[in-house]
């Protein structure tokens, strides 16, 4: 079964990189997205040599075509969302400048006004 999700990408996994028994090499990067709905779910995906997701920033919308396929090992059901290939909607575009750290705050200066007035009280003090 092959479905289309449109979604922000959200995490990141490490890539695995492997050889095959026949002397092939094989990469492995799993990545997360959010889909884009009034109530967002994750969704887990796994892609075999299929571009570079490590390179995008988070936050990226993409459009993701993946394969579903359940199997069974020992009585439990496992389901597997393969990418066969990702379009790029939208891509976040990092900061060129680093933000600035904030200002140390400096007290402002207090200033003592003496006021002469010839109003007498009766208070002993």
């Amino acid at each position: 079964m092959s479905m289309e999700i449109i979604g922000k990408l959200s995490a990141i996994m490490p890539l695995v990189t492997g050889t095959t028994k026949s002397g092939g090499t094989w990469e492995k990067q799993d990545f997360i997205i959010d889909t884009i709905e009034e109530y967002p779910k994750k969704i887990y995906i796994t892609s075999f040599n299929k571009g570079n997701v490590s390179q995008l920033p988070l936050g990226t919308e993409l459009t993701v075509s993946v394969n579903i396929e359940s199997r069974e090992y020992n009585g439990k059901w496992y389901t597997n969302l393969s990418c066969k290939n990702f379009v790029i909607n939208q891509q976040v575009v990092p900061l060129e400048q680093p933000l600035q750290p904030p200002q140390q705050y400096v007290q402002p200066l207090m200033h003592t006004v003496q006021v002469e007035s010839n109003y007498s009280s009766n208070l002993p003090f």
